[in-house]
């Protein structure tokens, strides 16, 4: 179920990016992204899969960011999908277990039958 959420999410981007990168102590700034993401991710307020997709992004949007910091421009294939994995299913996990007060018992009931369709291995 991953591949094909990751996929479907992959569409959504830009094939390259290119943003202006900020460097301050301590810090790298890829300018842009967040509110890239946030515009991505804005189609899927109200979307039954809203709490999958939403986090998706957010984790790609992670992934984009650390691959900013090896190189000025990223495509797709530049992205770490273990990392995107990895970030989102740790995310749902925080979600089902109630750590993020914002999503539903609707929507954890979505990211429980994530976790379920991927044990199975669909």
């Amino acid at each position: 179920m991953f591949e094909e959420l990751y996929s479907r999410a992959l569409r959504e981007w830009p094939a390259e990016l290119r943003l202006p990168i900020r460097e301050e102590p301590g810090l790298h700034i890829v300018e842009g992204l967040t509110e890239l993401e946030r515009r991505i991710s804005r189609s899927w307020v109200g979307h039954p899969e809203e709490v999958l997709m939403v986090n998706l992004h957010w984790a790609m949007a992670a992934a984009y960011h650390a691959a900013f910091k090896k190189q000025p421009s990223v495509k797709y294939e530049d992205l770490d999908v273990s990392r995107v994995r990895g970030k989102f299913e740790a995310d749902l996990q925080s979600i089902q277990q109630g750590r993020t007060p914002s999503w539903t018992d609707d929507d954890r009931a979505i990211v429980a039958r994530y976790f379920t369709a991927n044990a199975s291995g669909s």
